[in-house]
């Protein structure tokens, strides 16, 4: 437990409070590979060997950044267990995921974090992508002929490319953000 807590801490410190627009050759070197991802399961003293090993394979099939939260106490055929899944950072997806489960519980303590997917060879980077996002970047962002530039949405996941100076693809990646409830995206890759 006291492993993830510090693993959590120091990518938050990684990343700048003000997060500020990086080029495309600077985001090649940060991001992760879209294909893999590894799993970590937080102990709990109601998580038996059983329960941690189908969670270990459920949690598997989510694209990295995933967070799995659950309510000690609260039954499981209330629903308050929640797995969330294609954030652009673990600490987003570990918001969402305890946000959506305390919302849900009924009885029970407040939700806590269970169980996490990054990226295969993890490692706390100043800037990091979900795997849809990462995909788009090298798919799409790539392709394009500056200037242009990438948005997302630290709390919904949503992303959104295109040329120009970033306003189309801000007002885009906030549509496609405010479906999710939020409307938060900021420029987070732009080249001139």
């Amino acid at each position: 437990m006291m492993r993830g807590m510090l693993a959590v801490l120091t990518m938050v410190l990684a990343i700048p409070a003000k997060a500020e627009p990086i080029t495309e050759r600077a985001a090649r070197s940060q991001l992760f590979s879209p294909r893999g991802s590894s799993v970590e399961v937080f102990p709990a003293d109601f998580l038996g060997p059983v329960e941690i090993k189908a969670l270990e394979g459920y949690a598997a099939e989510f694209d990295y950044y995933a967070a799995f939260a659950v309510s000690p106490g609260d039954p499981a055929e209330n629903g308050s267990a929640v797995g969330l899944a294609n954030y652009h950072s673990e600490n987003a997806a570990r918001n969402a995921a305890l946000g959506a489960c305390n919302a849900r519980r009924k009885t029970g303590r407040p939700c806590i974090i269970v169980a996490v997917t990054r990226p295969r060879g993890w490692k706390p980077r100043g800037f990091q992508l979900s795997v849809g996002a990462t995909t788009g970047f090298r798919t799409e962002y790539r392709k394009l002929k500056a200037p242009k530039a990438m948005a997302i949405s630290p709390k919904t996941g949503a992303w959104a490319v295109g040329r120009g100076d970033g306003g189309r693809v801000l007002a885009s990646c906030n549509r496609r953000a405010a479906d999710k409830g939020s409307q938060d995206c900021r420029i987070a890759i732009v080249d001139k």
